[in-house]
Parts: structure tokens; C-alpha cells; sequence
């Protein structure tokens, strides 16, 4: 933690060895704490934290995705160099220095007071992160309304803390009512329904590098803060029933408005609520089985629940930082715009394809063992009747969550890295520096081989991983003979004329890039299921040839953003309105307020209050 002192130093750096600087340090720091993770989660001695079974796998993604992040940020920000001010760079990569250590700060606190102090190290850190690009209008209003919401989940965790007793760090005091104040902190935190609002907008308008560590590691913040104050709650069946609620609403919501979005990152953006869904989910199922007795659900729930927040973290910093590449190359994010990006940006577009299986939870890759552990705890307990009901509900669920995923990222990688270029500016697209492939290479090995190693940290005492193991050599033989038939047809086709004709166009010989599937198309059905939630705006047609093509535009709206934004404004509105009589505007009033108050202050101090 020492290591933050040197944060300050980036000041005095080279514009062009500011970037280096940060990833220098916080890739020191990321050696330290991974080594010191995996240390605690064979059950090893650490050499600087002191860590346990829970806070370790926190660490081991924040380790992974900070320094993945921060070698992306020095080929990302190159063209920002000589645009930014020296001070304006300065400040943001010393916030990403912060960040990173603000997260481990969070993760180790021993103390109340410590934790709020990183708590709030971290907010403020990112919210300078997140205006990088604060002359743009959005981004500042972005920036903004996270500060504003990321303090009240600070008022909400300051209440916690102030009414949970004096027993232990995370202590409820054996109150529902407590627990329910640090579900709504830490819930903001992790952008669980409803309180995901700051969530889009503030991803959709922030550096691909930073939305990678906010999105991979910094909401992974609000699930350990609920699975600390959750294990020394009394009322654990109710407790867990809550958050297996939370979760599966959040999920299902996540992905239902992922699979409508044709922005790029507002997909992702959805997905993450969606994921942490998942996670609480799990979370709930263990500590239902926690109150039951049931040892099975106890460890594919917290330990599925662990296990999704590492591999969460791995593909979906990876996704982000390739939906950045593409973004920069093509000044476009609207899946509508994009299309046959693979033969321009190959490794991109295979790290976004790798990463779209992952999320998915297919075979061998990581993201399946997160969710196949959640599935074999449920399976189980309907098996052996612990609370059938629930177990249903959860397979159904998480059935349909995973059906929307894969609906979902092969809408997205298919319109971004397949087809034909829809726009000009794709065409020109070129791959991505030497540098920003390295920051892929982090997280891409632990999507491709993470899944048994972090499952083996997590499951090795269980029958579950040797399930695991089991799928993972019989993917494995499969995916081998796959490889076999396609080395064995190259061979049979070596010295031979191989002859290439386009997509059969059911005799229509002027096919054009206009015909072909586009991201709304491809959820057209979805959209019209849910068709309140989304808005049309089509151009009127005054004359028979017109000289501008007309325009055909959709959005799909959060009518949770709505209420809740609307809801606040009202109550604010009111509430100001009546505030504003003691703005009178005369200076002998304002001094009176004044004597008023410091009497209020004499009066108080009296009583000894």
C-alpha cells in the first residue's frame, strides 16, 4: 500500500512517460497482491496482506484486470498525449494509481473508519477518471450523476455502520433493518436493479481502459461489501431469499435490455448488471443453504458466487477494452454501423469473439464453470428437496439468462466483426498497436485456461471439481477432433484450386451491404415483445423522390431510469422550493441564520449532546 505515495510523482513525468509511470506501478503492485492472493486461497502464508478465503479472490481480479488496464491505457491514450493538458494527464493517470489501490485498500480495511476512507479514495478517483473527456457536455453530466449517486451509497454504508453496533467490523446488530442499508450501499456499488442508473451512461461516456477496470473489478466492490455483511447477519433464510431475488431480477433484467441495445457498450454496460446479478443469485442460494444445513448449496453458491466474480472479471475487461479498439478505429459504437471488422481487425475481433463464448458460458472456456456450479447446486437441492421451489425458480432463471447471453454476443459479434462494412469509416479501420495486444494477452489466458485453475483455488476439497475436470477433458478431445478434421481437410485441399464465390443470393444478382441482418433485426421480436420500452422516430416522407434519404431511428428506454430520475427530480424540486424562502437576498437575514445557529450549537453543547 506504500506504493500509492508514489502516485504524485506522475506529476513530474514526460507527457509521454506519464501512462508508462502509472502501469509501471500499478503493475508492481498487481504482482504483490496476485501473489499474495493465490497464496491465501491455497491456504499459504502471504508476504504483505492479510487475507482470507473471501477477500482473496477480490484481490486476484483486481490484480489481473488493473494492470490489463493500465497497459491498454498507454496504447489507448496515445493521440491524447498532445491534446490533454499536462496536468489534465497527469491527474488522470495518477487516478488510475489511486483506483487500483483505493480497490485493495477496500478489500484488506480492517476498520470502519479505514474502510469508509478508501471507499471514498475510490468514488473520487474514478469520478476523475470518468470526466477524461469533460469538455464534451455528456461526459460531464455522466460524471456528475455518478459522484452524486456514488455518495449517497456512502450515506447509506455511514448510516450501516452507525446503527450496526460495536461487535464487529461488518456487524448488523442483529437488525434486518441494517443489513437492508448496506444492501442499498453496496447494491449502488454493484448497479444491482433498480439501482443501476449511473451505469450506462456513465460507461457509454468514459475511456475503454477505465470502463475495463470499473466494470471488470471496481462494482465487484458492492458484492464483497454484501457477502461481508450477509455471513454475520441473524436473519439468514430471509436475507438470502432477498438476494436471491435481487439477483434473479437483475439478471434477467441485465440481459434483456443488453439483447435490445444496438450500442456497443450500452450492451455491455447491461450485461455487467446482469452478471452481478448472477453473482448475488448465488450468493443468496448459499446463504439459504447456510440456514438449511445443506453443504451442497453452501459451496456452489458462495463458492459459485466467487468463482463468477473472478471469471466475470477476466471477459469482461477483455470485452470492453476490444469494444474500445473498435470504437477508436472506427469512430462508430452503433452495432447498425459496423460490420466485416474480422478481416481488419482479426486478433480484436478474436478476442472479442473468445471473450463473447466466455460470457455465454460455453465449454472449456471460464465463464462456463462459474455458472455450471450455480447449476449443480440447484439441480441438487430439487434432487434432495431443499426448498424445490427456489431451486426451480433459479434453474429457470439462470436458463433463460444464459439463452439471452448467447442471443445476445452473437448479435454483438456478428454485426461488429462479420458481414459487410456498413459505413465508410469501417472500411479503414486498422488493427490495434502491439502494446494494447499485450493488455488482451492478461485476461485472454484466464478466459481461455483460468476456468480450471480458479475452479481448483475455489472447489479442490468438493466433487464439483471433478465434474469440472471431467467436462473440461472431454471439451478438450472435442474440440482436438474439431481441429484434426479441419487440419486433415487443409491437407486434402493443398494443391488444389480453391474456388470462392459469394453468399448465394437466392438469384438476386444486385445484392448490396443494405441487405444483410442488422442488430435491430436481430432482436426486432424481442423489442415488439417488449415494445413499451422502446421509441421510434421515423422521418415523413413529403414527396414521392426524395433527395435526402429518410431516417428510421430506435431507442430503447429504461423505464427504471425514468421513474427513479423523474421521482428525485420531483422530490428535490419540492423540497428546494421550500428552501428558497430563507434566500431573501438581505444581508441581515443571512446573519441571523447565523446567530441562530451557533445559539442551536451553544444550546446542544450545554446539554452535552
Amino acid at each position: 500500500m506504500v506504493l500509492i505515495l508514489l502516485a504524485p510523482l506522475i506529476f513530474f513525468l514526460p507527457r509521454v512517460a506519464k501512462s508508462i509511470g502509472a502501469a509501471i506501478v500499478i503493475g508492481i503492485g498487481s504482482l504483490m497482491v496476485a501473489v499474495d492472493a493465490v497464496a491465501a486461497m491455497v491456504g499459504g502464508e502471504t508476504l504483505v496482506l492479510e487475507l482470507d478465503a473471501i477477500n482473496a479472490p477480490f484481490l486476484l481480479a483486481v490484480a489481473v484486470v488493473s494492470a490489463a488496464a493500465a497497459i491498454y491505457a498507454v496504447g489507448a491514450t496515445r493521440d491524447a498525449i498532445y491534446k490533454k493538458s499536462a496536468v489534465q494527464l497527469s491527474l488522470h493517470f495518477c487516478s488510475m494509481v489511486v483506483l487500483f489501490y483505493a480497490m485493495v485498500g477496500v478489500l484488506t480495511a480492517t476498520e470502519r473508519y479505514e474502510f469508509l476512507l478508501w471507499w471514498e479514495l475510490m468514488t473520487l478517483s474514478s469520478f476523475i477518471l470518468v470526466i477524461f473527456e469533460a469538455q464534451r457536455k455528456e461526459v460531464l453530466h455522466a460524471g456528475v450523476s455518478y459522484l452524486i449517486l456514488m455518495h449517497i451509497s456512502f450515506f447509506f454504508l455511514l448510516a450501516a455502520f452507525a446503527t450496526g453496533g460495536q461487535e464487529e467490523m461488518w456487524s448488523c446488530g442483529g437488525s434486518l433493518g441494517v443489513w437492508l442499508l448496506f444492501l442499498v450501499g453496496f447494491g449502488l456499488k454493484s448497479a444491482l436493479f433498480p439501482l443501476h442508473i449511473w451505469l450506462p451512461v456513465t460507461y457509454l461516456n468514459t475511456p475503454s481502459h477505465v470502463t475495463a477496470m470499473m466494470s471488470g473489478v471496481m462494482i465487484n466492490m458492492g458484492v464483497y461489501g454484501i457477502i461481508r455483511t450477509t455471513l454475520v447477519c441473524d436473519n439468514l433464510f430471509v436475507t438470502g431469499l432477498i438476494l436471491f431475488c435481487v439477483g434473479v431480477v437483475s439478471g434477467l433484467f441485465g440481459i434483456v435490455k443488453a439483447a435490445m441495445h444496438t450500442g456497443l457498450k450500452r450492451l455491455l454496460s447491461y450485461s455487467s448488471v446482469e452478471n452481478m446479478g448472477i453473482a448475488v443469485m448465488a450468493l443468496g442460494l448459499g446463504v439459504i443453504g447456510i440456514f438449511k444445513g445443506y453443504n451442497v448449496l453452501i459451496v456452489c453458491g458462495l463458492g459459485g458466487a466467487l468463482l463468477h466474480i473472478l471469471v466475470h472479471s477476466a471477459y469482461k475487461s477483455m470485452l470492453f477494452m476490444a469494444a474500445g479498439a473498435v470504437e477508436k478505429a472506427t469512430g462508430k459504437s452503433d452495432l447498425n454501423q459496423l460490420g466485416g471488422l474480422l478481416k481488419r481487425m482479426p486478433v480484436t475481433g478474436s478476442v472479442f469473439g473468445i471473450g463473447s463464448l466466455a460470457i455465454c458460458a460455453l465449454p472449456p472456456l471460464s465463464g462456463f464453470f462459474s455458472e455450471f456450479s450455480i447449476f449443480y447446486g440447484l439441480f441438487a437441492a430439487v434432487a434432495d428437496g431443499v426448498e424445490p421451489i427456489i431451486a426451480i425458480a433459479g434453474i429457470v432463471a439462470l436458463g433463460l439468462i444464459g439463452a439471452l447471453a448467447v442471443m445476445t454476443f452473437s448479435k454483438a459479434f456478428s454485426m461488429t466483426f462479420l458481414g459487410a462494412p456498413k459505413k465508410c469509416a469501417v472500411r479503414d479501420a486498422v488493427e490495434v498497436s502491439s502494446i494494447v495486444i499485450v493488455a488482451y494477452s492478461l485476461p485472454l489466458v484466464c478466459v481461455l485456461f483460468g476456468g480450471v485453475a480458479f475452479a481448483w483455488l475455489i472447489f479442490s476439497d468438493s466433487e464439483i471439481f471433478a465434474v469440472m475436470v471431467n467436462i473440461e477433458l472431454f471439451m478438450g478431445g472435442v474440440i482436438g477432433f474439431a481441429a484434426g478434421l479441419w487440419w486433415l481437410r487443409a491437407l486434402l485441399q493443398r494443391g488444389r484450386t480453391v474456388d470462392v464465390q459469394p453468399t448465394w443470393g437466392c438469384a438476386f444478382t444486385a445484392a448490396n451491404k443494405k441487405m444483410q441482418y442488422s442488430s435491430s433485426s436481430i432482436s426486432y421480436s424481442l423489442s415488439e415483445t417488449l415494445s413499451s420500452n422502446t421509441k421510434r422516430e421515423q422521418a415523413t416522407i413529403s414527396e414521392i423522390y426524395p433527395v435526402q434519404e429518410p431516417e428510421f431511428h430506435t431507442d430503447n428506454v429504461d423505464r427504471a431510469n425514468l421513474v427513479i430520475t423523474k421521482t428525485s427530480q420531483r422530490f428535490l424540486h419540492k423540497w428546494t422550493a421550500r428552501l428558497a424562502l430563507f434566500q431573501t437576498g438581505k444581508t441581515n437575514h443571512y446573519v441571523l441564520h447565523i446567530l441562530l445557529f451557533l445559539l442551536l450549537v451553544l444550546f446542544l453543547s450545554l446539554l452535552g449532546l
